[in-house]
């Protein structure tokens, strides 16, 4: 068996080139290309430009491998369900509840999520000449950097480009995703008034007053009690001259 089948190669072999000797080259080559299903709808296109829905399938699924790649570095959306917990304050996220994600680096398209009043966690200042770059715009800053997140779970970016990355995303209902515990923002009090106003309007909106800004901050006063606008009593005077004393 092993002999016949060495000698049905040969025979095979053989009459092969035989018949590229009797019949000529052009004998093979494709002259009748309507044989060819579906060649009728590139006819029609230059041979180095493939047509319209092809070029529009193709750059649509390098559209989605890039946005794939390169997740937004943060995220606002209301909470599809309610198992979420808010990576700052441990606190459930409620489901519909307005929330803000910060990339996970090491898990790429996950968020660390955060309650609107937890997602910011301090202003940073550059220490280097070099500045610090905005995750979201990619350009260098000098001032003012918003730090968002918590702990390792942390980006750094412009209050400019996190004001229109939350427009971009909620739409009609960013009045849902402002920011106003400026309380618990650190730093916050070491910048300025025109800085101040500037990192409010971004946070809570163009609808913020700046004749409200002496009202924010981890700084502001507390409202007087009934005690604080009492006048003192007479034994309160004489308890206070006697400690003079």
């Amino acid at each position: 068996a092993f002999v016949n089948l060495a000698l049905y190669r040969r025979l095979s072999a053989c009459s092969l080139s035989l018949l590229c000797v009797i019949r000529p080259a052009s004998a093979f080559t494709l002259t009748s290309f309507t044989s060819i299903p579906r060649f009728s709808s590139f006819a029609t296109s230059s041979p180095s430009t493939p047509p319209a829905s092809l070029y529009s399938r193709l750059y649509s699924t390098m559209a989605d491998d890039e946005a794939e790649a390169d997740p937004p570095p943060i995220k606002f959306e209301f909470a599809a369900s309610a198992r979420s917990t808010c990576k700052r304050s441990g606190e459930k996220i409620g489901k519909g509840e307005a929330r803000m994600g910060v990339a996970n680096p090491q898990h790429k398209g996950s968020y660390s999520w955060y309650k609107m009043g937890c997602n910011v966690a301090g202003v940073k200042q550059p220490k280097t000449k070099n500045g610090l770059t905005c995750k979201i715009s990619k350009e260098k800053f000098f001032s003012d950097m918003l730090v968002l997140g918590y702990n390792k779970s942390t980006v750094t970016v412009s209050p400019g480009a996190y004001a229109e990355a939350r427009k971009a995303q909620t739409g009609a209902d960013e009045c849902k995703f402002l920011f106003d515990n400026f309380g618990d923002i650190e730093g916050f009090d070491s910048l300025s008034d025109d800085s101040k106003v500037a990192l409010c309007e971004a946070l809570a909106g163009p609808s913020f007053d700046a004749s409200d800004l002496a009202a924010v901050g981890s700084k502001r006063k507390a409202p007087l009690s009934s005690d604080d606008t009492a006048p003192p009593t007479a034994t309160a005077t004489a308890t206070a001259t006697a400690t003079a004393t």
